[in-house]
């Protein structure tokens, strides 16, 4: 990888230990390192420098980490074997040689995955629609829940199930318990 420049931007020098060595960026100036090896540095943690006001700002990691060069690729090269050529015609001709590499059924490979994702969008929409009445159910079950321990709130465990759909059912209603009587004084 190519070598980049690692600047510090603080105005205070930058001292640092990496990979072993420790590493020092006079302020305002760079060093060169490798571009992965600069990321890295720039990343890795470095704990503040605490004085008696909060955090002294000779600690402060201002590193800026310059993006490697760019090439540009050249238009007239064979990259089924590496040789540059001076026009465009000597590529053409060139290419002739390795016409049986070339993609053919590109089109078709084309429409199979427009294909698929039509299938997978059609998929999709009936799962969303299956999720959707899942959640229904669910809100509905949630709901039932809710309105069984209204009902349920200071009657005894030991119920059957008729006596808990009677207190359910005159819990809506209002009125009996769940001996299906009113519980009013006679």
């Amino acid at each position: 990888m190519a070598l980049v420049k690692v600047w510090n931007d603080n105005i205070y020098p930058h001292v640092e230990k990496f990979k072993g060595k420790e590493i020092h960026i006079p302020s305002k100036e760079f060093i060169e390192m490798d571009y992965d090896d600069a990321k890295q540095f720039q990343g890795q943690f470095k704990p503040p420098l605490i004085n008696g006001q909060g955090h002294d700002p000779r600690g402060f990691k201002m590193i800026r980490v310059e993006n490697p060069p760019t090439s540009k690729a050249n238009p007239l090269v064979n990259h089924a074997n590496g040789a540059t050529f001076s026009s465009e015609e000597e590529l053409k001709a060139s290419l002739k040689e390795y016409a049986h590499m070339a993609v053919r059924e590109e089109k078709e490979a084309e429409n199979a995955l427009r294909k698929a994702n039509e299938e997978h969008s059609a998929m999709m929409g009936e799962v969303k629609i299956l999720m959707d009445e899942m959640r229904a159910e669910i809100g509905a079950v949630r709901k039932e829940n809710e309105e069984l321990r209204g009902a349920m709130g200071s009657a005894p465990f030991n119920l059957s199930d008729k006596e808990v759909r009677t207190l359910i059912a005159n819990k809506k209603g209002g009125g009996k318990d769940a001996n299906g009587t009113s519980g009013a004084k006679r």
